[in-house]
């Protein structure tokens, strides 16, 4: 299917993640496990989001939907962790225990019931993506779910970590990048700052070759593209070059705004005189015939008393 691929992962605690820097530093974010295994399940509560008729979740391999909370629950019940002084307590509730993959086919998902083609595509492109899910994470994948009900197919992947402490980051391959660069970097000597942008760039890096592994083993057969469109990325000087010539058109196009502007505003003023003008020629003209017209009266009273006195002394 033409079109890039698409997958993401994600890690889940109990509680909302805690947000550690910025203004809202101190509250919680995003979504928790009882939200997760909703969703999976397509209950209401969790799924507003959905556009197209409610479609039953299907599972493809592993755990059923409410076996997989149960089985989540269990495990995070048993885990444990050791203290720095030795002292082996229950996980903490803020601990990330489940991981969640998701794939998605490009296909359009309203097409699918009457499109026969589109879902012997999208079915086949589920088993070769489970099989690549099993491989990638062996043991921990608990259960595959198919979601038909968005806007693209897709399944989402649920690892229950099996480490005894229950860490889902341990999953995830940009954490577990991110946290074992920040280490060696400080280790090396580096400030935190640079320390952090190194941990970042590793971070990046590991989901990007994650990306490869799925395209080598499962996009690429199914035709679908490693990237989409991206954005041209630019050197510094190019950058540079480019905000310049940028600034240079914004400020000639200001300026020729404002000679229209003044072409307009000029012509308008000329308008407005021209109409001043015209309306006092006009009023002029009106009161100049008003006078004629009384002069006229007058000199035609002047000439009737004028008769009258001729006709009164009998004059030829």
């Amino acid at each position: 299917m033409a079109g890039p691929q698409f997958l993401r992962i994600e890690t889940f605690g109990r509680v909302p993640t805690m947000r550690r820097h910025g203004k809202h530093k101190g509250t919680r974010h995003g979504a928790d496990t009882k939200f997760l295994f909703a969703e999976l399940r397509s209950d209401r509560w969790a799924s507003t989001h959905l556009k197209h008729p409610r479609q039953e979740p299907v599972v493809l391999w592993g755990l059923g939907l409410h076996e997989l909370e149960a089985a989540h629950d269990t495990m995070v019940a048993l885990a444990t962790e050791e203290t720095k002084a030795g002292v082996r307590k229950s996980i903490s509730v803020a601990q990330h225990t489940v991981a969640g993959v998701i794939l998605s086919h490009k296909g359009d998902a309203t097409t699918l019931p009457g499109n026969l083609e589109l879902r012997a595509s999208v079915e086949s492109w589920e088993q070769t993506a489970i099989a690549w899910l099993q491989v990638e994470y062996g043991a921990d994948l608990a259960s595959v779910v198919r979601h038909w009900d968005e806007d693209n197919p897709h399944i989402h992947g649920i690892l229950l970590p099996q480490d005894p402490c229950m860490r889902a980051t341990l999953l995830h391959p940009g954490a577990v990048a991110k946290k074992e660069t920040y280490k060696a970097a400080i280790q090396a000597g580096e400030d935190p700052r640079t320390a952090g942008r190194l941990a970042h760039t590793a971070y990046r890096q590991a989901l990007a070759d994650l990306q490869d592994r799925y395209h080598a083993e499962v996009g690429f057969q199914h035709g679908m593209e490693r990237r989409g469109p991206r954005r041209p990325r630019y050197t510094s000087a190019e950058y540079k070059s480019r905000k310049a010539e940028a600034r240079h058109q914004l400020e000639l196009s200001q300026q020729l705004a404002d000679k229209a502007l003044s072409r307009v505003a000029t012509e308008r003023q000329r308008t407005l005189v021209a109409r001043a003008e015209r309306n006092l020629a006009m009023d002029e003209a009106a009161q100049a015939k008003k006078e004629v017209t009384s002069l006229q009266a007058q000199l035609a009273e002047l000439q009737a008393a004028l008769n009258a006195v001729r006709k009164a002394i009998s004059l030829p």
